[in-house]
């Protein structure tokens, strides 16, 4: 699930991406509260959840507003390999 939260930072602008993220957050923990234990074993696993799901979308999106860096510096396809 992480790498689809940071995958998202580079394919969408960020505030579209924030706006996605947050969204299937919310709703990936409101269906786990009002289903326990099929989603979550418990609360405290959801709050883990959430709480690195945050930290990773910030860095990703740290990553992404900083000066000097632009998604489209990637290269469009990978190098040939001779």
């Amino acid at each position: 699930m992480y790498v689809l939260i940071l995958f998202n930072f580079f394919v969408v602008p960020p505030l579209q991406s924030l706006i996605a993220t947050m969204s299937t957050l919310v709703a990936i923990c409101v269906y786990g509260w009002l289903h326990p234990e099929r989603v979550f074993e418990s609360h405290y696993q959801m709050a883990s959840f959430v709480v690195t799901c945050l930290l990773s979308g910030l860095f990703a999106l740290c990553l992404l507003t900083a000066p000097g860096f632009s998604a489209d510096c990637w290269p469009s396809r990978p190098p040939s390999i001779r």
